[in-house]
């Protein structure tokens, strides 16, 4: 059923603005996670929430362009030790490339 699909997916990821949010209508202190959710560009998604904070969000885009995320945390790294303060994260990136973001501590 599509409308289940649809309720499911609002409550783990908005991606149909110009800004990804991860897990709006849902409480991080229970655990959820997803594996590619597809957001407007064009790319894939997967996250995982519990203890009140969001663990990861791995992204992976299947035609280029710039991934913007709504940060979930005061700071956040990628794998490449890129760390990120602003409240909305750009992030250009090539077609197949993945990248993976974390709280950075």
């Amino acid at each position: 059923n599509f409308s289940l699909y649809a309720v499911i997916n609002e409550c783990l990821l908005w991606g149909h603005r110009e800004e990804v949010e991860l897990f709006p209508n849902w409480d991080t202190r229970k655990a959820a996670s997803f594996c590619s959710l597809r957001t407007k560009g064009a790319f894939l998604v997967d996250a995982a929430c519990g203890e009140g904070t969001v663990a990861y969000v791995k992204v992976l885009s299947e035609h280029g362009g710039t991934f913007n995320l709504k940060n979930p945390w005061e700071k956040a790294v990628d794998q490449n030790g890129n760390v990120f303060t602003d409240s909305l994260i750009h992030i250009p990136m090539a077609k197949d490339q993945e990248i993976t973001l974390r709280e950075y501590m």
